[in-house]
């Protein structure tokens, strides 16, 4: 997904978070790596079950200029939030 052709409409619309493929439980949430990775370059997000641990896949923003402002960069959350989601209900989780 490339995040830089999301509508502010579509990120709006964040779609639900489908209860976890291998446990069933609902407590599913979206992480990320943390402010610290992000001054780096990069910034990536997932899904994981706390019932049972899976883990989604990574949804990945790449090509963060050194000396952006935490503002800037905290303004691509919605839409590193959806692409977590999306990934994690296309049902391609590991374990």
């Amino acid at each position: 997904m490339n995040l830089a052709e999301l509508t502010p409409a579509q990120i709006d619309a964040m779609p639900a978070i489908n209860a976890c493929p291998f446990c069933g439980s609902s407590d599913v949430h979206v992480l990320n790596n943390g402010t610290p990775y992000y001054m780096l370059g990069a910034w990536e997000m997932w899904v994981t079950c706390y019932g049972c641990r899976a883990r989604g896949p990574l949804a990945t923003h790449q090509g963060i200029p050194q000396g952006t402002s935490r503002e800037t960069i905290m303004a691509l959350k919605p839409a590193m939030e959806r692409a977590a989601i999306e990934l994690w209900n296309r049902g391609v989780a590991t374990k």
